[in-house]
């Protein structure tokens, strides 16, 4: 499957991630029952919604799921550790940049995470990622 790449920067797309993620915050409490707040609990909690919607064989709807979960992601990493949105020219994509307590900001790139969690399974779970950028943040594991 190829990365879902966003082609160009659209200085609004930060904006319609927040959008996108309170559209997924609501689905995912009408379909699952699963209430998500933007915090470190609710991050935990996106291996399991992405195993209980299971194996997809649409592309489409793939990359809706990349959008809806990255943005979800994103805007949750933001909440809990500030930082901002970022364009990466060289991947065609966003990231969140999040200070840490080195002084150098730390780029997850949440929609490559959820991209390759559909892709790959557990291996490529959320729960560590996000397990590693708070580490990150915390000065104990040096940004990349």
């Amino acid at each position: 499957m190829a990365f879902v790449a966003f082609g160009y920067y659209d200085p609004a797309a930060p904006e319609q991630f927040a959008r996108l993620a309170e559209h997924f915050v609501a689905a995912t409490r009408r379909l699952f029952g699963i209430e998500l707040r933007f915090d470190r609990e609710s991050i935990l909690k996106l291996d399991g919604i992405v195993d209980a919607v299971g194996p997809l064989e649409n592309q489409q709807l793939v990359q809706d799921l990349v959008m809806q979960i990255g943005s979800f992601l994103g805007e949750a990493l933001l909440r809990v550790y500030g930082g901002r949105w970022t364009w990466d020219e060289r991947f065609g994509t966003w990231r969140v940049s999040i200070p840490t307590t080195s002084g150098k900001d730390t780029t997850p790139g949440p929609f490559a995470k959820v991209q390759k969690r559909l892709e790959s399974g557990m291996e490529d779970s959320v729960s560590f990622f996000a397990k590693v950028t708070d580490s990150m943040v915390r000065g104990e594991i040096p940004p990349a």
